[in-house]
């Protein structure tokens, strides 16, 4: 009796009950409709998860849409997710890029609802509530940061960089602004942008252009390591590195930032 009402009290249980009682996942339904035998289950699957997938946005999405003023587009999406930075072999790019269009940043705003004794107002000074979109695009102060990096951008690669939200966080890109032989550097240069941001994320100052600096510079001893690590030396791969690198070097060599042991640029990409 006693484990009897155990059971009892386990169904009665608020969670347990809604667990029991759910609708089936769409990996469930998909499951239960392969066959029982093994032969061929593996190309049926495929099949079915083909015709299955949704087109219906996800919450990001419809989030970035609405904020972005409807310039962000259902059919932008394919071009975001196809960005260089969702490519890239580099998972600290990568990362950055997911974490950014996922909205994973905690908020003054975000912490506010979990507990309201913190301060749900922006943590740079400015006043206003902190939410995602305003911690990162709205505060005068990174408005300020994304001009600096933007203008520098601009004038590195000699491109036309939108000043947008979906340009510089998502990277939506319209190849007559970047060619897309500029691209993967344009990307780049944002995402160590974006890091050198959140490295910031709870001070009232903005981070400066040398620290967004010295991270395209780690960056680039990373590359380099990978490169002469990993790649075959194929001229397609040495091309793409020395595409991606060579300007930017040259511009932070001719600005006299980069150690001072390193300022022969012939020497770097090799």
């Amino acid at each position: 009796w006693f484990e009897y009402f155990q059971i009892v009290h386990l169904i009665q249980d608020k969670k347990i009950h809604e667990a029991l009682t759910r609708l089936e996942t769409p990996f469930e339904s998909l499951i239960k409709r392969t066959p029982k035998s093994s032969k061929g289950a593996t190309s049926i699957i495929y099949k079915i998860i083909l015709t299955s997938l949704s087109t219906k946005p996800t919450t990001y999405q419809k989030l970035w849409e609405a904020e972005c003023e409807s310039s962000v587009l259902p059919t932008s999406w394919n071009k975001i997710w196809r960005s260089p930075s969702l490519k890239s072999s580099l998972l600290s790019q990568y990362y950055q890029s997911v974490k950014l269009m996922m909205r994973w940043y905690i908020t003054p705003a975000k912490l506010h609802k979990i507990d309201q004794q913190f301060d749900p107002h922006c943590w740079k000074g400015c006043g206003e509530l902190a939410d995602f979109f305003h911690v990162w695009w709205q505060c005068p102060k990174i408005k300020k940061f994304w001009s600096m990096v933007g203008k520098e951008i601009e004038t590195i690669l000699d491109i036309t960089l939108p000043l947008l939200p979906e340009s510089i966080l998502l990277e939506c890109w319209d190849s007559g602004n970047i060619p897309p032989l500029k691209q993967p550097a344009c990307s780049m240069l944002l995402s160590t942008a974006k890091t050198t941001w959140a490295s910031h994320w709870k001070k009232k100052s903005i981070p400066t252009l040398h620290s967004w600096y010295e991270k395209i510079w780690n960056q680039f001893l990373i590359c380099r390591l990978e490169f002469l690590h990993v790649t075959d030396y194929n001229v397609k791969s040495f091309g793409k590195f020395v595409n991606l690198w060579f300007p930017i070097l040259s511009y932070l060599s001719a600005k006299d930032i980069l150690p001072k042991n390193n300022v022969d640029i012939r020497n770097m990409c090799f």
